[in-house]
C-alpha cells in the first residue's frame, strides 16, 4: 500500500502544533531560568557566608542577576516573538530554532564558567549546573522533531568537551582525572 505524501492543509497543522509545542519549551525555559535566578539570588543575599566557604571568598550578590540575566531575557525576547510570529499564522525558521537551541544550550557552560572562577573543577563538576545539558536536552523533546533533540545534545556534548579540557588543561591534572581518583577513593 502507497502512502500519500501530506497535504498542505496537514503540513500548517503540523506547523500550528510545532509552533505551540515550541511556545511551551520556552515558558518552561524561562520559568526554569527565573526560579533558578530567584533562588541564587535570594542564597546570594542571604547566605553568603556559607558561600563563602565553598569559594574561599565573599562573591558580589549580583552574580547570578549577570549569569541568569541575560539568558532569561533572551528567553522572554524570543517568546514575545514567538507569539508574534504564531498570532500572524508563521511559525519560527528552522534556523533560529536551531540557533536557539545552541544559546539555550550554552547557559550550563556560563554557569560552570562562572562557578570555576570561584572554585576548582572539582567542586564545579560535581555541582548542579552540570545537570542543566540534560534538562535543556530533554525540553529540546518538545519540538516535535527528532533533529533537534540530537542537535541539542551534540551541542552539550561538544561543548561540555570543549569545556572540560579547557577546564583541565587550565590546572595542573584534568579536572576529570581528580575527580574519577576522587570518587574511586575508600572511604
Amino acid at each position: 500500500m502507497k502512502y500519500a505524501a501530506s497535504t498542505p492543509a496537514f503540513d500548517r497543522a503540523l506547523s500550528v502544533e510545532i509552533a505551540a509545542s515550541e511556545q511551551i519549551r520556552m515558558r518552561v525555559l524561562a520559568g526554569t531560568l527565573a526560579i533558578l535566578l530567584l533562588g541564587d539570588q535570594l542564597l546570594f543575599l542571604f547566605a553568603r557566608e556559607t558561600l563563602a566557604q565553598f569559594t574561599g571568598r565573599l562573591l558580589p550578590t549580583w552574580l547570578p542577576l549577570k549569569v541568569f540575566g541575560p539568558f532569561l531575557a533572551y528567553e522572554i525576547v524570543t517568546l514575545v516573538a514567538l507569539r508574534y510570529r504564531r498570532a500572524r499564522g508563521r511559525s519560527m525558521p528552522t534556523a533560529a530554532r536551531f540557533a536557539n537551541a545552541v544559546i539555550a544550550t550554552s547557559l550550563p557552560t556560563v554557569i560552570l564558567w562562572w562557578m570555576n572562577q570561584c572554585t576548582s573543577p572539582l567542586v564545579t563538576f560535581g555541582a548542579w549546573p552540570t545537570l542543566l545539558y540534560f534538562v535543556f536536552i530533554v525540553a529540546s523533546t518538545l519540538r516535535l522533531d527528532f533533529a533537534f533533540p540530537a542537535f541539542t545534545a551534540a551541542v552539550a556534548a561538544i561543548i561540555s568537551a570543549i569545556w572540560e579540557w579547557h577546564a583541565g588543561s587550565s590546572r595542573s591534572a584534568p579536572s576529570w582525572l581528580i575527580h574519577s581518583a576522587m570518587s574511586a577513593r575508600p572511604r
